[in-house]
């Protein structure tokens, strides 16, 4: 879970159902991104596998959220309701 102050809303990563989900303080549940099934897509309607964990930045009124997406082996990244995967060059593994 990570909570985003500005907007008092949870966010939150149902890891197995694949899901981002927000969380509003009327209690309702909204699905923000994810389907019926794990993938690796990007867009408005992202997909993911296994969403672990969160960060996020708030800059000029908009929420730059980072995610563990942890079956893909990737970070995520969501901006104005768009899901985009970064491509990161030059980082070694680690065994």
């Amino acid at each position: 879970m990570h909570y985003l102050e500005e907007e008092n809303t949870l966010l939150v990563a149902d890891t197995y159902n694949h899901k981002i989900k927000l969380v509003f303080n009327n209690d309702s549940i909204q699905t923000l991104h994810g389907g019926p099934t794990h993938g690796l897509e990007d867009g408005e309607q992202g997909l993911f596998s296994e969403p672990t964990g969160f960060a996020s930045k708030f800059e000029d009124g908009k929420y730059t959220v980072y995610v563990a997406d942890s079956n893909n082996d990737c970070i995520r990244i969501i901006y104005e309701g768009k899901v985009t995967t970064p491509l990161i060059k030059n980082v070694p593994r680690v065994n």
